[in-house]
């Protein structure tokens, strides 16, 4: 056989070793991605369950600003009181007492509630960090697997393509 062809056969098979060691590495990625969108999906959760908690924390802050304005106001008007010589201007004044103190009172049951909101929101928060953990933990060894096949196949490619260079004449 004519030395030109049998370099060029050679060359030929090393080409098709190439190719079929890229065409396995293509194989391998709708796997990783698979992973990569399980792990997507638990840090999302954990994400959400994080705006969920910075959510209810913040309402719990808007009611907190309520709560303490009333409270002034509720003074103020206690303070009026003080000083008001009329029967009909205190009587307005006491009715403003009134509503402003169910009012103030219905605010801190919603405060009170906020807070479990706050509570609730970390609990789950805890939850879908553990999960998030968990499913790292599920894929570790799946990653590795995949990741040492991986270094196979790029390897027996590297073989491939040096193997049996040859250097131009001079």
């Amino acid at each position: 056989m004519h030395p030109e062809l049998e370099s060029l056969l050679t060359l030929q098979d090393r080409d098709v070793a190439v190719t079929q060691c890229d065409a396995r590495l293509a194989a391998l990625a709708p796997e990783a991605l698979l992973l990569d969108e399980k792990l997507a999906v638990a840090e999302r959760a954990l994400e959400q369950a994080l705006a969920a908690i910075q959510a209810a924390q913040g309402r719990r802050g808007d009611l907190e600003g309520k709560i303490a304005s009333y409270k002034t106001m509720q003074e103020q008007r206690r303070q009026k009181l003080e000083w008001v010589r009329g029967a009909k201007e205190a009587s307005t004044l006491m009715a403003e007492l009134d509503l402003a103190r169910s009012v103030l009172a219905k605010e801190e049951a919603e405060f009170m509630r906020s807070g479990d909101a706050v509570g609730e929101a970390e609990r789950k928060a805890a939850e879908a960090e553990r999960a998030l953990e968990q499913v790292r933990e599920a894929q570790a060894a799946e990653r590795e697997g995949l990741a040492g096949r991986r270094d196979a196949i790029v390897a027996e490619r590297e073989r491939q393509c040096t193997s049996g260079r040859r250097r131009p004449a001079p």
